[in-house]
C-alpha cells in the first residue's frame, strides 16, 4: 500500500545519502501541514516525530510550517559534520538555514521552492534579496 512506498522511498534516500556522501539535503513539497488550532511549537513537535525515520540515521532537520501539504521545505544535515546554528522562515517556501561544519566555518542553507507564477515567484525573490543580506553568515549555499 501508500505505507509500503513511503518506506521505500526512505530507504532509498538513505541508500543514496551513504553512497554519494550527501551531508546536506534540502527537499521542496515535504508534505506537511499546520493543523487548524495547532500552534506552531505543537506543530514542530508533530513534525520532528514525523521525521523521526530519518534521524535514525543521525540526520537532524528544520522544516517550515505550511498552510497546505505541497507547499513547504525541509532542510536535512548530518548530525556527524554540521551544528545548527539558526534558521529563519520567509515563507512557507522559503527557509534559510545556518549550520556550522566541524572546521568551525558557518554556512547558509538556502532552501527555496519557487512559485510557477512570475508574480509571486517575483515576491519570493525580494523577500530572499531583503533578508539574505541581514541573516546569512559565512558561505551561502542555494
Amino acid at each position: 500500500g501508500n505505507k509500503g512506498s513511503k518506506i521505500l522511498r526512505w530507504h532509498k534516500l538513505r541508500t543514496i545519502t551513504k553512497t554519494h556522501g550527501i551531508e546536506v539535503l534540502a527537499v521542496q513539497e515535504h508534505h506537511f501541514k499546520q493543523k487548524e488550532g495547532e500552534g506552531q511549537v505543537e506543530a514542530m513537535q508533530r513534525l520532528q516525530g514525523a521525521m523521526s525515520r530519518f534521524q535514525w540515521i543521525d540526520w537532524e532537520m528544520t522544516a517550515t510550517l505550511a498552510d497546505t501539504p505541497r507547499s513547504g521545505v525541509v532542510t536535512f544535515w548530518k548530525k556527524e559534520k554540521f551544528k545548527y546554528i539558526t534558521h529563519h522562515q520567509l515563507d512557507q517556501r522559503v527557509l534559510i538555514t545556518i549550520l556550522q561544519d566541524d572546521d568551525g566555518t558557518k554556512w547558509t542553507i538556502l532552501n527555496a521552492h519557487f512559485h510557477n507564477d512570475a508574480g509571486p515567484r517575483k515576491q519570493q525573490w525580494d523577500k530572499i534579496l531583503a533578508e539574505l543580506p541581514k541573516v546569512k553568515q559565512g558561505n551561502v549555499v542555494m
